[in-house]
Parts: C-alpha cells; sequence; structure tokens
C-alpha cells in the first residue's frame, strides 16, 4: 500500500541569489556540492524566504538582514519559488522580489496548481511582479498576495519554528 507524501516538492530560484535560473529537484534526497563561493548556502538559505514567517527568525551566517534582502531582492524580477504538495493538490509558494524602487523588500503569493516557470517569464525575460499581480502572463489560478503577518487565503499554514 503507497501512501501519499506531502510536503515541498521542489523550488527554483529566478534571478536570485546569484542564479538566472536555479531548480532543485526534492523529491528524493538531493545533495548539494561544489567549490566555495558558487551559491550552495545561498540556495539553502533561501529556503527559509517562503518557510519562516518573519525575518527576524531567519539566520544567514555572517550576513545581516539587509545585506541579505538585498541579496536575494536585487530586482523585481527576483523570485525565490516552491512547490509544495498537500491533500487538495499541488500550490506554489512564492515570494517575489520588489528590487531597489521597493527597498528591497518582498511579497509572499501562493496559488493552487504545479510550478511552471513560464508563469514567470515572457519572452525568454522574467516578469516583474507588481503590488496587485498584475504582470502581463496567465497563471492557472490568480495568486493572493499576503503579508507577513497573513495566513495563505488556500488553506497553508505559516509555518512558524516553536
Amino acid at each position: 500500500m503507497s501512501r501519499e507524501r506531502y510536503g515541498i516538492r521542489r523550488f527554483a530560484l529566478l534571478n536570485t541569489a546569484g542564479y538566472s535560473l536555479g531548480i532543485f529537484p526534492l523529491e528524493t534526497p538531493l545533495s548539494v556540492y561544489g567549490a566555495n563561493n558558487l551559491g550552495k548556502s545561498a540556495s539553502i538559505n533561501a529556503l527559509q524566504f517562503p518557510i519562516l514567517a518573519r525575518m527576524s527568525d531567519m539566520s544567514f551566517g555572517k550576513y545581516s538582514l539587509e545585506q541579505s534582502r538585498k541579496f536575494y531582492f536585487a530586482s523585481d524580477t527576483s523570485y525565490i519559488l516552491v512547490e509544495v504538495a498537500l491533500p487538495h493538490g499541488p500550490h506554489v509558494i512564492g515570494v517575489a522580489g520588489r528590487g531597489p524602487g521597493g527597498g528591497f523588500g518582498h511579497q509572499f503569493f501562493v496559488y493552487q496548481g504545479s510550478l511552471d516557470l513560464d508563469h514567470y517569464q515572457q519572452n525568454g525575460t522574467n516578469v516583474s511582479c507588481s503590488p496587485t499581480w498584475s504582470a502581463p502572463v496567465s497563471r492557472p489560478t490568480r495568486p493572493s498576495r499576503m503579508n507577513c503577518a497573513g495566513c495563505w487565503s488556500v488553506g497553508i499554514p505559516r509555518f512558524r519554528w516553536t
């Protein structure tokens, strides 16, 4: 008898953390190795953004939170995307950068459906995420923008370490 497994299936980095595109499958064990300063820790640390509720709960080693925000969200076309398997189907939890015009801030969003990188690109170029999600791309369903203190509109709880 096989049981459905829930949790993070994969995550993607688009125009963030030194990656133009990084896709990490997590359905099976994944080993990340390489020489120093190639982005191994940066990719793993990026998972903190969609998983932890507050930046004060995050740790980036020797880098401050402000340095980390500038590193991960240097552009309004920076995305950290996580596809999760839930009992009611796949969902994407994402964090979109606001770039220098937005103080290197970020915004959260979620939608039901599988991760499709075409939703974030048009003609081979990453599209920016406006605060109201009016980017000129089609998505399976309209994403819901949430703030850090909010709950996800599709029933995905915010994760907090206790």
